[in-house]
Protein backbone atom coordinates (compact mmCIF):
# COMPACT_ATOMS: atom_id res chain seq x y z
CA UNK A 1 0.00 0.00 0.00
CA UNK A 2 2.74 2.48 0.98
CA UNK A 3 4.90 1.54 -2.00
CA UNK A 4 2.02 1.96 -4.44
CA UNK A 5 1.09 5.32 -2.88
CA UNK A 6 4.67 6.52 -3.18
CA UNK A 7 4.86 5.43 -6.83
CA UNK A 8 1.52 7.14 -7.47
CA UNK A 9 2.75 10.35 -5.82
CA UNK A 10 5.95 10.53 -7.84
CA UNK A 11 4.18 9.58 -11.08
CA UNK A 12 1.47 12.21 -10.71
CA UNK A 13 3.95 14.97 -9.90
CA UNK A 14 6.12 13.97 -12.86
CA UNK A 15 3.15 13.87 -15.24
CA UNK A 16 2.04 17.29 -13.97
CA UNK A 17 5.53 18.61 -14.57
CA UNK A 18 5.55 17.28 -18.14
CA UNK A 19 2.01 18.52 -18.85
CA UNK A 20 2.69 22.11 -17.86
CA UNK A 21 6.10 22.22 -19.59
CA UNK A 22 7.66 23.80 -16.56
CA UNK A 23 11.02 24.07 -18.27
CA UNK A 24 9.72 27.10 -20.12
CA UNK A 25 6.89 28.35 -17.91
CA UNK A 26 5.80 28.50 -14.29
CA UNK A 27 2.52 27.91 -12.49
CA UNK A 28 0.48 30.65 -10.91
CA UNK A 29 0.17 30.36 -7.11
CA UNK A 30 -3.52 29.39 -7.33
CA UNK A 31 -2.81 26.60 -9.83
CA UNK A 32 0.19 25.44 -7.77
CA UNK A 33 -1.89 25.09 -4.59
CA UNK A 34 -4.89 23.54 -6.37
CA UNK A 35 -2.81 20.84 -8.08
CA UNK A 36 -1.06 20.08 -4.81
CA UNK A 37 -4.33 19.49 -2.95
CA UNK A 38 -5.74 17.35 -5.76
CA UNK A 39 -2.69 15.11 -5.40
CA UNK A 40 -3.12 15.11 -1.61
CA UNK A 41 -6.77 14.07 -1.84
CA UNK A 42 -6.16 11.06 -4.05
CA UNK A 43 -3.14 9.94 -2.02
CA UNK A 44 -5.13 10.06 1.20
CA UNK A 45 -8.11 8.20 -0.27
CA UNK A 46 -5.71 5.51 -1.52
CA UNK A 47 -4.03 5.12 1.89
CA UNK A 48 -7.04 5.36 4.20
CA UNK A 49 -9.52 3.32 2.15
CA UNK A 50 -7.45 0.17 2.76
CA UNK A 51 -6.99 0.64 6.51
CA UNK A 52 -9.83 -1.67 7.58
CA UNK A 53 -9.52 -4.45 5.01
CA UNK A 54 -5.91 -5.50 5.54
CA UNK A 55 -6.73 -8.47 7.77
CA UNK A 56 -7.98 -11.87 6.65
CA UNK A 57 -11.12 -13.46 8.07
CA UNK A 58 -9.07 -15.41 10.64
CA UNK A 59 -7.23 -12.26 11.70
CA UNK A 60 -10.56 -10.48 12.01
CA UNK A 61 -11.88 -13.10 14.42
CA UNK A 62 -8.62 -13.00 16.36
CA UNK A 63 -8.82 -9.22 16.76
CA UNK A 64 -12.51 -9.49 17.59
CA UNK A 65 -11.71 -11.56 20.71
CA UNK A 66 -8.43 -9.85 21.57
CA UNK A 67 -9.26 -6.13 21.48
CA UNK A 68 -12.21 -3.88 22.00
CA UNK A 69 -13.62 -2.14 18.90
CA UNK A 70 -12.56 1.23 20.31
CA UNK A 71 -8.96 0.08 20.64
CA UNK A 72 -8.95 -1.17 17.07
CA UNK A 73 -10.39 2.08 15.74
CA UNK A 74 -7.98 4.28 17.71
CA UNK A 75 -4.99 2.21 16.58
CA UNK A 76 -6.04 2.38 12.90
CA UNK A 77 -6.74 6.10 13.15
CA UNK A 78 -3.36 6.76 14.79
CA UNK A 79 -1.57 4.75 12.10
CA UNK A 80 -3.47 6.57 9.34
CA UNK A 81 -2.58 9.96 10.81
CA UNK A 82 1.11 9.06 11.03
CA UNK A 83 1.21 7.72 7.47
CA UNK A 84 -0.86 10.49 5.87
CA UNK A 85 0.92 13.36 7.60
CA UNK A 86 4.29 11.82 6.72
CA UNK A 87 3.16 11.48 3.10
CA UNK A 88 1.90 15.08 3.17
CA UNK A 89 5.29 16.44 4.20
CA UNK A 90 7.09 14.15 1.75
CA UNK A 91 4.77 15.14 -1.09
CA UNK A 92 5.29 18.84 -0.29
CA UNK A 93 9.06 18.37 -0.49
CA UNK A 94 8.93 16.43 -3.77
CA UNK A 95 6.31 18.75 -5.25
CA UNK A 96 8.36 21.84 -4.36
CA UNK A 97 11.57 20.37 -5.79
CA UNK A 98 9.97 19.26 -9.06
CA UNK A 99 7.36 21.98 -9.61
CA UNK A 100 9.22 24.86 -8.00
CA UNK A 101 8.12 26.87 -4.98
CA UNK A 102 5.80 29.86 -4.81
CA UNK A 103 7.01 33.14 -3.41
CA UNK A 104 5.63 33.55 0.12
CA UNK A 105 6.91 34.49 3.55
CA UNK A 106 4.32 32.29 5.29
CA UNK A 107 5.87 28.86 4.82
CA UNK A 108 5.00 27.84 8.40
CA UNK A 109 1.41 28.96 7.93
CA UNK A 110 1.17 26.86 4.77
CA UNK A 111 2.65 23.86 6.62
CA UNK A 112 0.12 24.23 9.45
CA UNK A 113 -2.69 24.46 6.90
CA UNK A 114 -1.37 21.30 5.25
CA UNK A 115 -1.15 19.30 8.48
CA UNK A 116 -4.55 20.45 9.79
CA UNK A 117 -6.16 19.77 6.42
CA UNK A 118 -4.54 16.34 6.16
CA UNK A 119 -5.61 15.49 9.71
CA UNK A 120 -9.20 16.56 9.05
CA UNK A 121 -9.32 14.56 5.81
CA UNK A 122 -7.81 11.50 7.47
CA UNK A 123 -10.26 11.53 10.39
CA UNK A 124 -13.21 11.87 8.03
CA UNK A 125 -11.99 9.23 5.58
CA UNK A 126 -11.16 6.82 8.41
CA UNK A 127 -14.73 7.13 9.65
CA UNK A 128 -16.09 6.42 6.15
CA UNK A 129 -13.64 3.53 5.69
CA UNK A 130 -14.80 2.02 8.98
CA UNK A 131 -18.43 2.20 7.83
CA UNK A 132 -17.56 0.64 4.47
CA UNK A 133 -15.29 -2.04 5.97
CA UNK A 134 -18.05 -4.63 6.29
CA UNK A 135 -18.96 -4.48 2.59
CA UNK A 136 -17.35 -6.25 -0.34
CA UNK A 137 -16.50 -3.02 -2.21
CA UNK A 138 -14.69 -1.19 0.57
CA UNK A 139 -12.48 1.07 -1.56
CA UNK A 140 -15.26 2.05 -3.98
CA UNK A 141 -17.77 2.75 -1.23
CA UNK A 142 -15.19 4.78 0.71
CA UNK A 143 -14.58 6.99 -2.32
CA UNK A 144 -18.29 7.44 -3.07
CA UNK A 145 -19.35 8.15 0.51
CA UNK A 146 -16.24 10.14 1.31
CA UNK A 147 -16.50 12.79 -1.42
CA UNK A 148 -19.44 14.81 0.00
CA UNK A 149 -18.14 14.41 3.55
CA UNK A 150 -14.58 15.54 2.85
CA UNK A 151 -15.68 18.53 0.75
CA UNK A 152 -15.74 20.95 3.73
CA UNK A 153 -12.25 19.84 4.77
CA UNK A 154 -10.92 20.33 1.24
CA UNK A 155 -12.51 23.77 0.92
CA UNK A 156 -11.12 24.92 4.27
CA UNK A 157 -7.68 23.52 3.45
CA UNK A 158 -7.63 25.30 0.09
CA UNK A 159 -8.76 28.59 1.58
CA UNK A 160 -6.18 28.46 4.38
CA UNK A 161 -3.46 27.54 1.87
CA UNK A 162 -4.45 30.42 -0.42
CA UNK A 163 -4.28 32.79 2.57
CA UNK A 164 -0.75 31.58 3.31
CA UNK A 165 0.34 31.93 -0.32
CA UNK A 166 -1.13 35.46 -0.43
CA UNK A 167 0.96 36.42 2.66
CA UNK A 168 -2.13 37.21 4.73
CA UNK A 169 -1.97 37.32 8.51
CA UNK A 170 -2.52 34.17 10.58
CA UNK A 171 -5.71 35.62 12.04
CA UNK A 172 -7.37 35.57 8.60
CA UNK A 173 -7.27 31.74 8.62
CA UNK A 174 -8.49 31.21 12.20
CA UNK A 175 -12.02 30.34 11.04
CA UNK A 176 -10.66 27.75 8.58
CA UNK A 177 -8.45 26.23 11.26
CA UNK A 178 -11.37 26.07 13.69
CA UNK A 179 -13.58 24.32 11.12
CA UNK A 180 -10.88 21.74 10.32
CA UNK A 181 -10.25 21.02 14.01
CA UNK A 182 -14.00 20.77 14.67
CA UNK A 183 -14.49 18.36 11.75
CA UNK A 184 -11.68 16.17 13.10
CA UNK A 185 -13.18 16.09 16.60
CA UNK A 186 -16.68 15.35 15.30
CA UNK A 187 -15.45 12.55 13.02
CA UNK A 188 -13.41 10.92 15.79
CA UNK A 189 -16.28 11.18 18.30
CA UNK A 190 -18.88 9.71 15.94
CA UNK A 191 -16.55 6.91 14.86
CA UNK A 192 -15.64 6.05 18.45
CA UNK A 193 -19.33 5.72 19.30
CA UNK A 194 -20.55 3.95 16.15
CA UNK A 195 -17.61 1.68 15.30
CA UNK A 196 -18.40 -0.98 17.97
CA UNK A 197 -21.78 -1.60 16.33
CA UNK A 198 -20.20 -1.86 12.89
CA UNK A 199 -17.39 -4.11 14.09
CA UNK A 200 -19.74 -6.57 15.79
CA UNK A 201 -22.17 -6.77 12.90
Amino acid sequence: MLNSSLVYLISVIFITYISFELKTSSLSPITWVTLFWIIQLFIQVNVVSNSFKSESRDQYHYLFHLCSPQEIFVSRLTLNLLIVNSFSILSLIIYTVVMGSVSTSNQYQFLISLLLGSTSLTCTLTMVSAIASRTSNNSTLTAVLGFPIVSPSILMSLKASFNAIDDLDWSVSYDEYLVMISLSIISISLSYILFPYIWKS
